[in-house]
């Protein structure tokens, strides 16, 4: 069962005191090491909440021909990023706001958080995690994909261990079925 956090606004007119009430909105960051599952999650997620976006942060990052991560380019979508997420937040059409992204360090994950940051939105920050091994053989199993060794082997030695280190919810999903991590996601809201 879904809980919704209401708040109510009392603003004096002339004649008499106007209530409002409007629901409290989540912001729901699944980040992780490209391949973790983070997509697959939050589509399993976004099925299950009601009144929700499900924005994949793949389609910033890996979309760009010929394929790099410079700190322009870098910049660029998290400026998208924030400016795309502000925009559904402040819509009032969901209740929920979900996003996918790899942030690979706690500057990026809080460059986020706190240009969100609102009185009527509650950021749930999660990092899914597994086993190395497993890992791996999730890194080459999303088709159609620009992942090759090299980029495995990069981001196992600069960025896999850093994903330990955020200032996130962990969820460790070596053992478990999409469903089961969704759900566990669901029941931290």
């Amino acid at each position: 069962m879904e809980q919704f956090l209401w708040k109510t606004l009392l603003l004096p007119s002339r004649e008499h005191t106007v209530c409002y009430t409007y629901a409290m909105r989540n912001l729901i960051i699944i980040n992780g090491v490209p391949g973790v599952g983070k997509t697959t999650v939050g589509k399993e997620l976004s099925k299950t909440l009601s009144k929700n976006i499900f924005l994949d942060g793949d389609w910033l990052f890996w979309s760009n021909n010929p394929f790099n991560y410079s700190p322009t380019f870098m910049d660029i979508t998290y400026q998208n990023t924030i400016s795309i997420l502000k925009s559904f937040l402040s819509c009032g059409e969901f209740d929920n706001v979900i996003l996918c992204r790899s942030l690979h360090s706690k500057s990026g994950m809080q460059r986020i958080a706190s240009a969100l940051s609102q009185k009527d939105v509650k950021t749930h920050k999660f990092t899914l995690l597994c086993d190395k091994e497993v890992w791996k053989k999730r890194f080459f199993g999303v088709s159609e994909n620009k992942r090759d060794e090299k980029l495995l082997k990069e981001f196992e030695s600069d960025y896999y261990h850093m994903y330990n280190d955020m200032d996130t919810q962990k969820v460790d999903t070596t053992n478990l079925t999409v469903e089961q991590v969704a759900e566990l996601l669901k029941k931290s809201l």
